[in-house]
């Protein structure tokens, strides 16, 4: 129990400090792209046509001018925390009800940016107008730079750090199906060799460099839509969560799936105390993209096989 807590520590601290340097950065280059901008604007007032367009448009230059007596290093500061904040809370809700599994993991930055970063940006918008009264429009200008830079820092921070309460809710509808269904699985199984790496579920799944604690290399076999053999495993039993990376023909996919049994599946049962040789684990979870390319290969498995 107590190397468990230390290691969650160990990895909370250096997720903390890799959002606070995040932050840091933002809030560095928010105060930059403030004085930049109101020097620009000293300069565009300077000019014949920027005298031009403000005489004939009527531009009430009060609100800019008011932004412009701000402390910019105190006024970048509050902005940004006010965003952090907000993408944290969202972080965490979306992360309690798995929302980023099905909509965060295994997407890119454009799918990121429509799906997170413009939700971020409305709340953080209302947020801010809790603290500055300023108009609409100046509101969502103002917390542009910081959601962009942030929303993807906290998803990842509340995601690799805080549980989800579905696994309860997917494991009774899982054990309601098999009682149904008798747990008889009718796609085919594919006897080919992939390499996965798998985590328990609070640890996220390493993909290049040196082998972290509690992150494992090992091999799948039996391939299905559903399900896979977990050949080798290491520090897993019946009923575990883990968190995987398959690697299907040089692409990651990403997933959660739940351990059935930790020993082959010929052994009797009086072989409690073997050594576990294989784990069978059921797909609980995989994006949308991801389940397409499992899809795929095993597709070409079976008109290989034919």
């Amino acid at each position: 129990m107590k190397p468990t807590v230390l290691k969650w520590i160990r990895h909370f601290w250096g997720k903390f400090t890799e959002l606070v340097l995040t932050f840091g950065i933002t809030v560095i280059l928010y105060t930059g792209i403030l004085y930049l901008v109101s020097f620009l604007w000293i300069v565009y007032l300077d000019t014949p046509t920027g005298q031009r367009f403000i005489t004939l448009h009527y531009v009430d230059t009060a609100l800019i001018d008011s932004l412009r007596q701000q402390n910019f290093l105190i006024f970048s500061l509050r902005i940004s925390l006010i965003v952090m904040s907000v993408c944290l809370v969202l972080g965490v809700v979306s992360q309690l009800l798995a929302l980023v599994r099905y909509f965060y993991d295994g997407r890119g930055f454009f799918s990121h940016l429509i799906l997170w970063g413009i939700p971020s940006a409305a709340f953080s918008t209302l947020a801010i107008n809790g603290a500055f009264e300023t108009g609409w429009v100046a509101l969502s200008l103002l917390g542009f730079l910081p959601v962009v830079a942030l929303f993807n820092g906290c998803l990842r921070f509340t995601s690799e750090l805080l549980p989800e309460v579905s696994p309860l809710f997917r494991s009774t509808f899982h054990l309601v199906l098999r009682k149904i269904r008798g747990e008889r699985r009718s796609e085919p199984r594919y006897d080919v060799s992939l390499p996965v790496a798998y985590s328990p579920a609070s640890l996220p799944v390493a993909y290049y460099g040196p082998k972290t604690s509690g992150i494992y290399q090992s091999t799948a076999r039996q391939i299905s839509d559903h399900g896979f053999c977990l050949l080798e495993p290491k520090d897993v039993s019946a009923g575990d969560t883990i968190k995987f990376k398959l690697r299907v023909e040089n692409e990651p996919l990403l997933g959660e799936a739940e351990i059935r049994w930790t020993k082959g599946p010929d052994a009797s049962d009086d072989e409690e105390e073997a050594p576990s040789s294989k784990a069978g684990c059921l797909i609980m979870s995989m994006s949308r993209d991801h389940e397409i390319v499992l899809k795929t290969y095993l597709r070409k498995q079976s008109l290989a096989k034919a």
